[in-house]
């Protein structure tokens, strides 16, 4: 373990031991060439060299060589701006330092190559708010700044990918409360922040909450297209809507709580848990149609929609056109052969056909139901005691026509 720099309690030091632990013993660092004295620096490992960077409104840094003991001034061109309460994170080829405080919180920083000795600034498009206090994990492939102070306590972050040179925001869906102080951690797969401290007013706070920020997250992908139909078109029942469990892929590695928005017409009716695939909608007007469409939710906080279906909460009332005048009633055999007009309806189901015995008897009090057809004519046998006919046309809410 190296340890180097800092304040003593009352002067800044540019002094440092190597620590042993196998011996548990002490040998002092080397003062030929070693940096400026400083507090609130950065030190990475390289694998073979620990480079201190900045501190103390400094931009000059070294880097240290255990095996020679010796010190080798960082290059100064190109530098970022002197500051101090950055981060530093070791890519397997360069330091990138960022944020800090210069003067004013910032959102500048730079890659360091130590074997070029060379600078290159990171880029400012889609960049972070200017920072200290915050914390930076590298990923393999990205650096994850997250948290700290700039006049306000945050709880955003970005992700830094030096091979574009380009930034992208971590989602704040489910992020930790705003804080600094706090710390993090790469596993391989997820960074964990935890603890810290906020203040409210002047009376400060430590935290003992985090989160797991999966950097992997991406909006999911392989919908399938949900359903929206009526439950009873002969009722005011309401609209069902069902979709699949899962699209083709979260998005989320697996982590985060993952939900399902039920939307109409863009306005999010509901939102449920994870395993629920069907919804019924009675707050809808009847009649009246709308489109459904689902969000599908990840455990990242980013989401996908569908492309929707359509249906109304019909409640059919109206029933299909009478019979009309065409009504004849003649004799084959001793069969009464009762014939009309067919009924055109996008929803006929069949014919009624009523029996009195006398044409006078109000309907549909004393006439006696014979029968029903889906054609347009009925036999009767003449040995029945009805003389007296009507045939009307029936729904398949089962509404009756006149008569």
């Amino acid at each position: 373990m190296i340890i180097w720099g800092g304040n003593n309690g009352s002067v800044n030091l540019n002094t440092g031991g190597r620590y042993n632990p196998t011996t548990d013993s002490w040998i002092v660092t080397s003062l030929t060439d070693a940096p400026p004295v400083r507090k609130y620096h950065t030190a990475v490992w390289t694998g073979t060299e620990m480079i201190i960077w900045g501190g103390s409104s400094d931009s000059t840094g070294g880097r240290y060589n255990p095996t020679t003991d010796s010190w080798i001034a960082t290059s100064i061109t190109d530098a970022p701006s002197p500051r101090g309460l950055h981060t530093a994170v070791w890519t397997g080829t360069d330091m990138i330092i960022w944020g800090g405080n210069d003067g004013s919180d910032t959102n500048t920083g730079g890659r360091y190559n130590p074997t070029a000795d060379s600078w290159i600034a990171t880029s400012l498009t889609d960049v972070p708010s200017g920072r200290r206090w915050h914390t930076a994990v590298w990923t393999g492939t990205e650096m994850i700044v997250w948290g700290g102070y700039n006049g306000a306590y945050l709880n955003t972050g970005g992700r830094y990918n030096p091979t574009a040179d380009s930034w992208i925001a971590t989602s704040t869906a489910y992020a930790p409360s705003q804080r600094y102080y706090h710390t993090a951690i790469w596993t391989g797969s997820e960074m964990i922040v935890w603890g810290g401290l906020y203040y409210i007013n002047t009376s400060g706070y430590f935290l003992n909450s985090g989160g797991r920020y999966c950097a992997n997250c991406n909006i999911p992908q392989g919908l399938f297209n949900n359903t929206a139909a009526d439950i009873d078109p002969c009722s005011d029942t309401g609209v069902t809507i069902t979709w699949e469990q899962d699209p083709g892929d979260w998005g989320d590695s697996g982590i985060g709580t993952r939900t399902y928005d039920v939307i109409r017409d863009g306005i999010t009716i509901t939102t449920l848990a994870y395993a629920t695939t069907i919804y019924n909608d009675a707050t809808g007007m009847n009649d009246t149609a709308y489109t459904y469409r689902i969000k599908y939710n990840n455990g990242c906080g980013i989401s996908s929609i569908t492309t929707g279906a359509q249906a109304a909460d019909y409640v059919d009332i109206l029933p299909c056109p009478d019979i009309g005048n065409a009504f004849i009633v003649t004799k084959s055999g001793t069969n009464a052969i009762l014939s009309w007009s067919e009924v055109t309806c996008s929803d006929f189901a069949y014919y009624r056909i009523y029996g009195a015995s006398d044409y006078s008897i109000p309907f549909p009090t004393g006439w006696i139901m014979l029968g029903l057809t889906t054609a347009n004519m009925f036999s009767d046998p003449f040995a029945s005691s009805y003389i007296a006919y009507k045939t009307v046309s029936v729904d398949v809410c089962n509404n009756e026509s006149s008569y």
